[in-house]
């Protein structure tokens, strides 16, 4: 099993444990406190609910073919959640006002994982991300640890590949500013980059 199947089995995993836990009873149907609300659009909630609001705990199905199950207020995503989408992409964390928001953990289709920080829907502060390559025999992880800042990689970080390592600046990113890029053979670079390449005149040492 690679590592994009085993998303998906986890992904049905944390789904059957939320219906199993707070929606259904042990013969599959609805628990006492949960309601149906059906929309003109086609989506579909089941949960708690408080004046007719989305309240509580519950499951909404968008008409997109997106899940969301967990904490909600005042009819938004709100509190602690999962957000699946129709592509099977999965976030896992923290909600504030409907935007991904605290810590939380998205895992993308391709097997990429990014651990950290969100700020009104986007990537922001301290993370780790892991970028998975490779086929059904074999798996390369490249791995980076650092800041983002506007969905993206700024700041001080560390991305390290099969072939590499770069420590130093990145912006909007780009490996940007000043660093140091240790190649697999031993060689290493040290100076300014920019938009992800050295930037210069370059002088490689061992």
């Amino acid at each position: 099993m690679n590592e994009i199947e085993d998303q998906e089995r986890k992904t049905l995993l944390i789904l059957h444990r939320f219906l199993s836990e707070y929606i259904n009873n042990p013969r599959g149907e609805l628990k006492p406190n949960i309601k149906i609300k059906n929309f003109p659009d086609g989506s579909e909630y089941r949960g708690n609910t408080n004046k007719g609001k989305k309240t509580g705990i519950g499951l909404y199905k968008f008409y997109t073919g997106d899940l969301y199950f967990g904490d909600w207020k005042d009819d938004m995503m709100y509190g602690k959640g999962v957000l699946i989408d129709k592509d099977g992409e999965r976030y896992e964390g923290f909600f504030d006002k409907g935007l991904k928001h605290g810590q939380g953990n998205f895992f993308s289709r391709d097997g990429a994982v990014y651990s950290g920080e969100w700020l009104t829907g986007k990537r922001e502060g301290r993370a780790m991300v892991k970028y998975v390559n490779g086929g059904n025999l074999y798996t390369i992880i490249d791995r980076f640890e650092g800041y983002f800042s506007n969905d993206k990689m700024n700041g001080p970080g560390n991305f390290t590949t099969s072939v590499e390592q770069y420590v130093g600046e990145f912006s909007n990113g780009y490996r940007e500013g000043e660093g140091e890029l240790k190649y697999k053979n031993g060689s290493i670079y040290k100076g300014s980059f920019k938009r992800g390449l050295p930037d210069g005149i370059i002088n490689l040492y061992k």
